[in-house]
């Protein structure tokens, strides 16, 4: 029985008036068969699985001419068994190359690439294109020309006409899938990010240069020494990281010196960009902290507030070097000397944020008095840092004014608390012994481990209920392998901390943190703290442990009350407690807390300057009174306040000011209604003012004056903690 694909080839051959033209025969090896000599091994076997006009026929073995196959169609075949027939058709079958290119090819799926057009009314919609066409007898990609891709189909073309090239190009050609993709990004006009718009730019030794000088950034920022730069660099190479030769023309740009050159360079960039973007902000902040060095130098550190498209942004400015004066007229000086530098006028400063030394915030003779003489800035206001301020109201609320010398002098309980925590982070930390052994008890008793390797990481308050600490304590009291010092400092301590005056002033220390201090403490960490937030915060927390004094019986926080709750039988845990006079300690704590109440009041002083821009400008004020917002006299009072503090300040009307806050309250109350708003905290006015501007070109210039208060509110430096950590 024939093989299937022998009969249709001579079907083939049949139905064709003469023999195909363009078969080639091997002319060399032409031999004239007979019928019954030619067999299934000589007849050339070919797939055809498209219609083609062009074929090209190579036999393995002694090939049959068209003439011999017309001329013998008739002729009978002994032939194998069909497996053995397959197998001895696989070894010697004919390849078949095409030689005509289609164009029906061109609508193939494989051929086609996706992008997107945009209609008249600016909707986008999916298109599909063909990238195949056919040009100097090869097949070409236009898409991968377009988007200037190197490969074949791009060159010479590729001449191998078949289905598979095609498809293979479509889906295996890396080159090509980054064709399509750069299609879509462009057609569909989106916004490319600034590390792939760079990526195009950068050459390969700006990129070796790029390289370099984030090494050198690199040690900069783990305090290690410059000289380290050439061993980084060799080891940043050896993992396949691009680097200038170490040696250029013999310079080495690799050392010490060029690592501070390029350290330089950079900060000279970036220091030149800032100035910039100072000159062009409609109001400026600055952030000054003093403090001494490693080398016990008098410096300053100063940060500047600015806008950038009214967005309010805080960056490093300068390090000041007092060579040695600390002084308010030598702290002016250098600062004015550093603003002429750099060709800046002061002018529009509004904002100067410290903490409480009086060397800033002095009346007549303090930083702040001197620059607004100097410069002629009386706008210029002083805005102490909150964080700084608030740690001064803990402080201040342990001391107390000694009757006798008229002297401040800290509390005696609170110095008490004080030396027994530290007794006992003294005792366990300078012993790996006693840490074992408190390690031992608190597994025991399945409570948290305190790591006195690193004390900073402890926390006084993690001292409460903890059993384990009063059990190791007892044992090594009582230990006699230990030496009569060890279990004298272990009893002492155990009597100091299994004390009802200590666990009752730690309890209520507790408590006054976790549910008072603690919250504000967290909330000034923001550097985007407004007025508004941490004055409501702190309100709320005075009401808080005002109620816990303000009855005849006082009402303490949970940890302190079940303290006092679960002693009444003279047992903590399961030791026994002697008590002491609660109403004595009841009566300190009262008075610590009237001692902080007043702190606070003193340092955290309501502006009037901050409440009227509070009510005309903050975002979460505006939210929560908006339907005042809309009152005819809202903002009146407060527009007139400030209008008069800002009445010098350049290129502000303080007449056309007001016409602007009556025609921008409808739309801002409009915008207020919108339920996207509640969201738009931080970029409130950012928001607002690009809806604006979409709807009225002249926005900007219709209502500047306005927008200049605004720009001056949106500055306030709340907290100056970026100083504390610069």
């Amino acid at each position: 029985q024939m093989n299937k694909k022998q009969i249709e080839l001579i079907e083939f051959w049949n139905k064709s008036p003469k023999p195909p033209m363009n078969v080639l025969v091997s002319h060399e090896n032409e031999q004239h068969i007979s019928a019954s000599s030619c067999t299934s091994e000589s007849i050339p076997s070919c797939i055809l699985d498209e219609p083609v006009n062009e074929i090209v026929i190579i036999s393995s073995e002694s090939p049959c001419s068209s003439s011999n196959i017309l001329d013998n169609h008739d002729m009978s075949f002994s032939i194998q068994q069909e497996n053995s027939n397959k197998s001895q058709l696989n070894k010697k079958s004919s390849t078949i190359v095409r030689r005509k290119y289609l164009s029906a090819w061109e609508k193939q799926p494989d051929a086609m690439y996706k992008t997107y057009v945009f209609d008249q009314l600016g909707e986008r919609r999916e298109n599909f294109l063909s990238w195949l066409y056919f040009k100097d007898n090869a097949m070409r990609c236009s898409l991968c020309e377009k988007h200037g891709k190197e490969n074949i189909w791009c060159t010479v073309g590729n001449q191998i006409f078949q289905l598979y090239k095609i498809k293979e190009h479509k889906h295996k050609s890396e080159v090509h899938r980054h064709a399509e993709e750069t299609e879509l990004k462009i057609s569909a006009r989106t916004q490319p990010t600034w590390i792939e718009t760079r990526a195009k730019q950068i050459s390969k030794q700006e990129q070796a240069v790029q390289n370099l000088i984030l090494a050198s950034i690199h040690i900069c920022r783990q305090y290690q020494s410059l000289n380290s730069l050439e061993q980084l660099c060799v080891l940043l190479e050896k993992l396949g990281v691009q680097l200038l030769p170490s040696q250029i023309s013999g310079v080495n740009y690799r050392n010490n010196d060029v690592a501070l050159s390029f350290l330089q360079h950079v900060a000279y960039y970036l220091h030149e960009e800032l100035i910039e973007k100072i000159k062009s902000s409609p109001a400026i902040g600055w952030m000054m902290d003093e403090s001494t060095s490693r080398t016990v130098e008098k410096s300053c550190i100063v940060y500047v507030r600015y806008l950038e498209n009214y967005h309010p942004k805080t960056a490093y400015y300068t390090l000041l070097d007092m060579e040695g004066d600390g002084t308010a007229a030598n702290i002016v000086e250098t600062i004015s000397s550093v603003w002429r530098k750099d060709d800046l006028d002061p002018v529009n400063s509004c904002w100067f944020a410290c903490d409480n030394a009086s060397t800033f915030t002095g009346i007549n003779e303090g930083v702040v008095a001197k620059l607004r003489r100097h410069f002629q800035i009386d706008w210029l206001e002083t805005n102490t840092c909150a964080a700084h301020s608030f740690c001064l109201v803990g402080n201040r609320a342990s001391w107390t004014i000694d009757l006798k010398s008229g002297k401040p002098v800290i509390i005696a309980a609170v110095s008490k608390l004080e030396t027994t925590i530290g007794k006992i982070y003294n005792y366990f930390g300078r012993s790996s012994t006693r840490q074992q052994m408190l390690k031992e008890w608190q597994n025991f008793l399945d409570m948290p481990e305190l790591k006195f390797k690193r004390i900073y990481d402890i926390r006084w308050s993690s001292i409460r209920g903890n059993q384990a600490l009063l059990a190791a304590l007892q044992q090594n009291a009582s230990d006699p392998v230990s030496s009569n010092g060890d279990r004298g400092s272990a009893k002492e301590l155990f009597q100091y901390v299994l004390n009802d005056e200590f666990l009752f002033l730690l309890h209520f220390h507790y408590d006054l943190h976790e549910c008072a201090l603690g919250p504000i403490t967290k909330l000034m960490q923001f550097d985007k703290l407004s007025y508004y937030s941490l004055m409501k915060e702190i309100k709320e927390k005075k009401n808080l442990i005002s109620q816990w004094i303000s009855k005849s019986t006082p009402t303490w926080g949970p940890a302190l009350a079940d303290y006092i709750k679960t002693t009444e039988k003279r047992k903590y845990g399961a030791f026994k407690i002697d008590l002491s006079d609660r109403q004595e300690l009841a009566k300190e704590c009262s008075a610590h807390i009237e001692r902080l109440l007043i702190e606070l009041d003193k340092r955290f002083a309501p502006s009037r300057l901050l409440e009227s821009m509070t009510i005309l400008f903050d975002p979460i004020y505006l939210i929560e009174h908006k339907k005042d917002v809309d009152s005819p006299d809202y903002g009146r009072p407060e527009l007139d306040f400030i209008r008069n503090k800002y009445k010098d300040f350049p290129g502000l009307d303080t007449d056309a000011v007001r016409s602007e806050w009556e025609t921008l309250k409808p739309s801002l109350c409009e915008f207020l209604d919108s339920p996207s708003s509640i969201d738009l905290k931080e970029t409130f006015w950012q928001q607002f003012l690009l809806l604006k501007q979409a709807i009225n070109s002249r926005f900007l210039e219709e209502n500047k004056n306005l927008l200049a208060l605004l720009s001056i509110y949106l500055i306030v430096p709340t907290n100056s903690v970026e100083c504390e950590r610069g």
